[in-house]
């Protein structure tokens, strides 16, 4: 049985020129243990390595969503991502922007799934 995701990401690399494949960096946050001075925890940050689109969200394209104030979609391959990683919300990615600029966002909302992990589709903010 194929592969899908990887399938995906090999037709996508393929094209990567033409459709704006990007490289992009992915940092998910973990809790920590609980710290006895301040009752918080120590979150610590790894980072990921991925590839991933991003598009301009406008008001046509957020339509009936709960995320009206996203100003990106970001789609990221899931082939792409270290064996076991898969993005939520709030994680961040940093990638280059549409205006040519590397940014970071943080992922605010999955927009669609596959069902497959070929790839994860998030409405995203500054």
């Amino acid at each position: 049985m194929p592969n899908i995701a990887k399938l995906v990401r090999k037709a996508l690399k393929s094209q990567a020129k033409t459709i704006g494949l990007k490289k992009a960096t992915l940092v998910k946050q973990t809790p920590g243990t609980r710290t006895t001075l301040s009752g918080g925890t120590n979150p610590t940050s790894t980072s990921y390595r991925c590839e991933a689109l991003i598009e301009q969200a406008t008001s046509k394209n957020v339509g009936d969503t709960l995320v009206a104030q996203a100003e990106r979609y970001i789609g990221i391959l899931g082939a792409s991502l270290a064996a076991g990683i898969i993005p939520v919300a709030q994680d961040t990615i940093t990638l280059v922007d549409i205006d040519g600029t590397s940014k970071t966002f943080r992922l605010i909302a999955p927009v669609s799934s596959d069902g497959v992990g070929a790839m994860y589709e998030f409405a995203a903010r500054k």
